[in-house]
């Protein structure tokens, strides 16, 4: 049970004090059915206090240190930009108090909110009506083909080999007129089409194959889907996220009293959206994708774990760099980046936006598997192929965001006070007793570097 509703313990108590000093504990009437004794109440919060690893000290002092940034954190944020349902509650609020009480790295601990995540109901932190109307506040639109090219793409609906190939040899593009950006999408539909056919007629949708046969033989159509866009690229082969990188090194330094901490990659994708690396900046990044080779359902480990922790911490560093990249202004509220979670023939498409100041917000669509059939052809392979193509037009439409920048004011001379300005001194390294600086919309992240230390004075001689 939700220990802010089951529970007087004496540290929750505090800190919902500290945010809710006119609220009780315990005014929110609990369903019967998920009511505690006060012997599975007492066994909940011998858990909390110890900790999974209450044995292991060096463990329990990093699960202390990391409630101590989370705590820092908070205190940081403005109260008047917290985000607040029509029953009153405050999402910001709630994800802290809950995240304290998370034995692991929650996401809530990062205020990144996926409404999916079944944790929010079994703990009775949102009711279903908050999460629906935390699912449609501010909700993105989805970009659709056109009317055309929803037809052109139709054509192929169809459930035989033969009638498959007799479609490709009457929509094909090797026409001597073609135009690689105005035929790019038709010519992208009969590509895809094409190669996905040999792999029925050749028998490979019947076994079992490795991961990699997958990502090159099958989800290659979201890779050759972004061929018709200048300057993005979609990286395969285990390419580490830049963004993640960035933040897991924020507070790298030069050795001291302690050696340099060591460089960290960043969390590693099977699929990265970024801009091509020309070597003199940092390529921004818009999304990703996790696969493995078998099909599990929405309750297996490796699905929990990289579709409900691992994607969403990569998409949400990409995120803040974009935020970044604009400066927090009118086009933070258009922005968002883009993923997905592959598994064998089946594949989920998950976004994450910032809806609000501090919140990051999870959003997923549903799971499409592509039949190893071929008279299933047109209902399953097409939607994947749908997929694919509304994906690469958010990450379109993202990068147009980005790159659009204001109209420039001849008159405006301020840019020489801002090339001249000194850069501002480096941020505090989280610990239990420092704060942490944020930016405006970028909270505190996961797996964020902690430094607690200090140097000891040599007294001065007489």
């Amino acid at each position: 049970m939700y220990l802010k509703e089951a529970a007087n313990l004496e540290s929750i108590n505090q800190e919902v004090e500290l945010i809710e000093p006119e609220r009780t504990i315990n005014e929110d009437k609990l369903d019967e059915e998920n009511i505690l004794s006060d012997s599975d109440t007492e066994n909940i919060l011998s858990k909390n206090k110890e900790g999974p690893s209450s044995t292991d000290e060096s463990n329990k002092a990093e699960d202390e240190e990391k409630n101590a940034a989370m705590k820092s954190m908070f205190t940081g944020l403005d109260a008047q930009k917290k985000w607040y349902l029509s029953t009153g509650k405050c999402v910001d609020n709630e994800l802290y108090i809950f995240g304290l009480q998370c034995q692991s790295d929650h996401p809530s601990r990062y205020l990144i909110l996926d409404p999916y995540d079944k944790n929010y109901i079994l703990y009775n932190v949102f009711t279903r009506d908050e999460l629906k109307e935390i699912i449609d506040y501010k909700k993105k639109t989805t970009p659709l083909p056109s009317d055309e090219l929803i037809t052109f793409l139709n054509r192929f609906n169809l459930d035989s080999t033969e009638k498959i190939r007799a479609a490709l040899g009457k929509n094909n593009q090797f026409k001597v007129n073609f135009d690689s950006q105005k035929d790019a999408d038709e010519d992208w539909i009969v590509h895809t089409i094409y190669s996905l056919l040999r792999e029925f007629e050749y028998g490979n949708m019947e076994r079992s194959h490795r991961e990699a046969w997958y990502q090159s033989h099958i989800w290659s159509m979201i890779e050759s889907c972004f061929d018709k866009l200048k300057g993005v690229e979609a990286a395969i082969g285990e390419s580490a996220s830049l963004g993640s990188k960035r933040r897991m090194n924020e507070n790298r330094h030069i050795s001291a009293i302690t050696s340099s901490p060591r460089l960290k990659c960043g969390y590693k994708c099977d699929l990265v959206f970024r801009q091509y690396d020309n070597g003199h900046s940092m390529p921004l990044e818009f999304g990703g994708s996790e696969a493995k080779p078998t099909i599990e359902e929405d309750f297996g480990s490796k699905f929990l774990q990289e579709g409900f922790l691992k994607l969403p911490y990569i998409l949400k560093d990409m995120l803040d760099v974009l935020l970044e990249k604009v400066g927090y202004d009118g086009r933070s509220s258009l922005l968002r980046t883009v993923g997905f979670i592959h598994s064998g023939l089946s594949c989920t498409m998950v976004e994450l936006d910032r809806p609000t100041t501090y919140i990051s917000r999870v959003s997923r669509g549903n799971t499409i598997e592509i039949s190893n059939s071929v008279s299933n052809f047109g209902s399953t392979v097409l939607p994947a192929m749908l997929s694919s193509w509304i994906c690469c037009q958010i990450v379109k439409d993202v990068l147009d965001t980005v790159l659009s920048n204001k109209k420039q004011n001849q008159n405006d001379t301020s840019w020489v006070n801002s090339c001249l300005k000194r850069p501002p001194l480096p941020s505090t390294p989280t610990s239990s007793s420092s704060s942490s600086s944020l930016s405006p919309s970028s909270p505190l992240s996961p797996s964020s570097p902690s430094i607690s230390m200090s140097y000891k004075r040599q007294k001065r001689q007489p």
